[in-house]
Order: C-alpha cells, then sequence, then structure tokens
C-alpha cells in the first residue's frame, strides 16, 4: 500500500515537472516567434532606410554632375574672355 503511494506521488511529481517544461517551453515558442516578428520588421526598415540612403546618394550625384556642368560652362566664358 505504501508503495503504491509513493509510486502515485512519484508519478504525480513527474507528470507536474513534465507540465511546467512544456509551460515553460511553450513561452520559450512564443518569444521565439515575437521575436522572428520583430527581426523581420526591423529588418524591413532597415532595407527602407537603405533605398532612402541609395536615392540620396543619386540626389546628391545628380545635383553634382548639375553643378559641375553649370561651373564648367562660367570655366568657359572666363577662359574665352
Amino acid at each position: 500500500m505504501l508503495d503504491r503511494r509513493a509510486k502515485d506521488r512519484t508519478k504525480r511529481e513527474r507528470e507536474k515537472a513534465r507540465e511546467r517544461w512544456r509551460t515553460y517551453l511553450r513561452s520559450l515558442a512564443a518569444e521565439v516567434v515575437r521575436l522572428r516578428q520583430d527581426l523581420s520588421s526591423i529588418d524591413g526598415e532597415i532595407r527602407a532606410f537603405r533605398r532612402e540612403i541609395i536615392s540620396l546618394k543619386a540626389s546628391l550625384v545628380k545635383y553634382n554632375d548639375k553643378s559641375n556642368s553649370s561651373n564648367d560652362v562660367y570655366s568657359d566664358d572666363k577662359s574665352n574672355s
């Protein structure tokens, strides 16, 4: 009788420990999902930021090309004088 009670108690304790682990693993899985979503969001922001940088660089190159060509016109006028 005592053996049976001890076995039942041990079995309940093991089941409680398993349930704690299940709960812990579920919370970890939820955390992983949340972190993946955050990472995906951050990754999208990084891509958008890179596109903005590329756009700004292209605009700067375009502006510099216009400035250089207008400077060339002025320098040609000075050299012809």
